[in-house]
């Protein structure tokens, strides 16, 4: 099984987050970059099959909101993943995690959140952002 925007790199744990939703519950998601149109960043979300969902980068102009409808049968879990160019996208190494971490906000009954990806050039966390928020 491979992962990426080209699919072809192994999933990496290390950098990508794991949501719980709730059977209950839906998830927004808004995301947002530093850049206006910085192609070398993309956010994949994949289900629990690990399934891509969704691909946003703000090269495509698709950063628009989204959302998740609930489930009322079962949780529901899904895979956050962030990924920059470091080449020509034909590149079969061109696309590598990024560096992400993940801000809960703990005072937000039914959960919210922020996921926020580095590129690894100047290290602010800003390159890719990805909130969250159940209702």
């Amino acid at each position: 099984m491979a992962f990426s925007p080209t699919n072809n790199l192994p999933f990496d744990w290390r950098n990508t987050v794991q949501l719980t939703i709730p059977r209950y519950a839906q998830v927004n998601l808004k995301f947002s970059t530093d850049m206006a149109k910085q192609a070398d960043n993309v956010v994949c979300i994949y289900d629990s099959s690990f399934n891509v969902i969704m691909a946003k980068s703000a090269e495509d102009g698709n950063l628009v909101a989204e959302t998740i409808d609930r489930d009322r049968s079962d949780d529901r879990i899904i895979y956050i993943a962030g990924y920059r160019q470091n080449g020509a996208a034909t590149q079969d190494d061109a696309w590598q995690p990024k560096p992400c971490k993940l801000k809960r906000n703990v005072a937000d009954g039914l959960g919210s959140g922020t996921l926020i990806f580095e590129d690894e050039k100047d290290a602010q966390y800003n390159d890719l952002v990805v909130q969250y928020s159940f209702e």
